[in-house]
């Protein structure tokens, strides 16, 4: 064979190297493409995932945030007289029948002045505060709401929304009757169920102190007051950490009565001469008549 022969012969083993070189090489990028690709599906996916899941959440969030800015302070109603408040009641209104004459106003004066704290003139004991028609601890509230009926008045409904250990949150309401003294006077309607998906829910109160300072209460244990605002946590449903929170503030922060103090308010107190006066006796400023 010639030397021509055998150099050609070399040149074609060489570059049957190169081609399987070239194949192997173009083999490993097909593999570590196709790692790529399921890498950025898998996290595509988890991102769709988290984003599906705060989704669900803040709806749920929003749909009992919707509600808590529309409850409004209305109050359980009074006990019944005692039995004897009831005679003395009775006693008085057999001495008006006999034509008792009245007592001096000096006397009368005296009487109420030394008529011990917590009852009126005439040992008629005075009413205790009603408490308002709201509960809350980490798990559950109860308010109430105040919906238009199509008639065009509003009748007051017991809310009640409660964060089951499930995950679930379930809501129930029933109308709320004048006579009735506590949740024990409530018979809830049915029960909705609505997955707020894996993350975890949890209620948390604001209250706020006479300096305009607010503290964060678990479990809203003040029955004469009404919150502030409620808070409302997600929390990861493995390690319990927040991951997000809606602080949702109370719009009726006071009742009707306040604003012409005519009636009701549990702001102040009416004072013998007509004026109001807050809790600790203070004369508050007049500020006349409602427009």
């Amino acid at each position: 064979m010639t030397r021509r022969g055998r150099g050609m012969r070399g040149r074609a083993g060489f570059l049957l190297v190169e081609a399987l070189a070239a194949l192997a090489l173009g083999a490993l990028i097909l593999v570590a493409l196709l790692s790529l690709t399921g890498l950025l599906r898998r996290s595509a996916d988890r991102a769709a995932y988290g984003v599906e899941t705060m989704e669900t959440s803040q709806r749920t969030v929003e749909a009992v945030a919707r509600e808590l800015r529309r409850a409004t302070r209305q109050r359980w109603a009074a006990p019944p007289p005692s039995a004897a408040a009831s005679k003395r009641v009775g006693a008085r209104s057999a001495g008006a029948n006999a034509q008792t004459p009245p007592p001096p106003v000096a006397e009368t004066e005296q009487g109420d002045a030394a008529a011990p704290d917590g009852a009126e003139a005439g040992n008629t004991p005075k009413a205790p505060p009603r408490p308002f028609v709201f509960s809350g601890s980490p798990d559950r509230v109860t308010f109430v709401l105040a919906p238009r009926q199509p008639s065009g008045l509003r009748a007051p409904v017991f809310v009640a929304w409660q964060f089951e250990e499930s995950g679930a949150t379930l809501r129930a309401e029933a109308p709320l009757p004048p006579d009735a003294l506590g949740p024990d006077s409530i018979q809830l309607g049915a029960v909705e169920r609505v997955d707020p998906g894996p993350e975890r829910l949890r209620f948390a109160y604001f209250e706020r102190g006479p300096s305009g300072a607010e503290t964060i209460l678990d479990t809203w244990v003040e029955p004469l007051k009404m919150p502030a605002a409620i808070r409302i946590d997600r929390l990861e449903p493995g390690t319990g950490r927040t991951i997000g929170s809606l602080r949702v503030p109370l719009l009726i922060d006071a009742e009707p009565a306040c604003a012409g103090r005519n009636g009701v308010c549990s702001r102040y107190d009416a004072g013998s001469s007509g004026g109001a006066r807050s809790r600790d006796g203070a004369a508050l400023p007049d500020q006349g008549e409602p427009q």
